[in-house]
């Protein structure tokens, strides 16, 4: 929503149609012009407020209550104010909803339908090759997870202001991660929340360490339980046996640390396998801190 306030949607709606706004003119001036303007040429308009829920509670009843202007039976201004969900739950009033004539609910995108509308921007405003399919699968399992499709949008547009800026071609998986929404700032305190056990821990930092060491979007369940028996070693941990610690795995994937899906084995014509991701969070970031608090526990 780049007008953000009723003055700068009605001095926007007017230099559309022509007539003069200029920036010293009050809200009512400017209401008086359109409704003028409307009335003189016998005009209907058709009004979107996307994310409406960024104007101001009373700006917006103003506007609703526009149409009176016009009488009951005469209504020549119409709205059609877009929000998700939460957002309105937290923004909308008994004032408000009483002057909302109908309400629709959307769904939410798919990763089958982000991934879609991704590809298209991607081939619409980026080199080739800049984001592979691979990558776009990815960011579009955030939009599906955070159910905002404007995320992924600011995604590719963040990364790719970054290739711009470092001479480079190719979004990594890595880049994903750092550009995700919910990056973790405070590893020491957020991360003692979530995980109940060294365990747990143990099996975050060979995820983390993985996906820092390797430029892939996916690790394996056998690939957790090997990397995982890695950090034991090295902290001298008594590893748990594979049936327990796919127990902790699903804690973690419950927490949203990281994400699952299934998908057809490399090299294979049938079956299925787990596959995780950790699309939120930078690996190396989380790879680093998780060494430290393993450094101070085990010295």
């Amino acid at each position: 929503n780049e007008h953000n306030s009723k003055n700068a949607i009605l001095r926007e709606i007017l230099s559309k149609v022509k007539v003069s706004s200029g920036r010293g003119y009050s809200d009512p001036e400017l209401m008086k012009q359109l409704v003028s303007y409307l009335k003189y040429y016998n005009q209907y308009l058709f009004i979107i407020l996307d994310e409406v829920h960024k104007l101001d509670q009373d700006e917006l009843l103003s506007f609703l209550n526009a149409s009176i202007t016009f009488g009951s039976h005469n209504v020549r201004i119409s709205f059609l104010c877009s929000s998700r969900s939460e957002d309105w739950l937290r923004y909308s009033n008994e004032r408000i909803t009483s002057r909302i004539q109908k309400t629709f609910h959307l769904k939410p995108y798919t990763k089958e339908e982000a991934f879609k509308i991704l590809k298209f921007r991607n081939q619409l405003a980026f080199y080739p090759g800049t984001f592979s399919d691979e990558i776009l699968w990815m960011i579009a399992e955030i939009v599906e997870k955070e159910k905002n499709m404007r995320i992924g949008i600011e995604i590719m547009r963040s990364i790719a202001l970054h290739l711009d800026e470092k001479g480079l071609s190719e979004a990594t998986p890595e880049l994903i991660r750092l550009a995700g929404e919910n990056i973790i700032s405070n590893y020491d305190t957020d991360l003692l929340n979530y995980l109940k056990s060294e365990h747990e821990y143990a099996l975050l930092l060979g995820i983390a360490r993985f996906f820092k060491n390797n430029n892939r979007t996916y690790i394996t369940t056998e690939e957790i339980y090997e990397n995982y028996s890695l950090v034991c070693e090295e902290y001298d941990i008594i590893p748990y046996k594979f049936p327990t610690l796919k127990r902790h795995i699903k804690k973690l994937e419950e927490v949203g640390l990281i994400n699952k899906s299934f998908a057809l084995p490399d090299g294979k014509d049938r079956g299925r396998e787990s596959r995780y991701n950790l699309i939120n969070y930078s690996a190396e970031i989380l790879a680093d801190q998780l060494s430290k608090i393993f450094s101070n526990l085990y010295k």
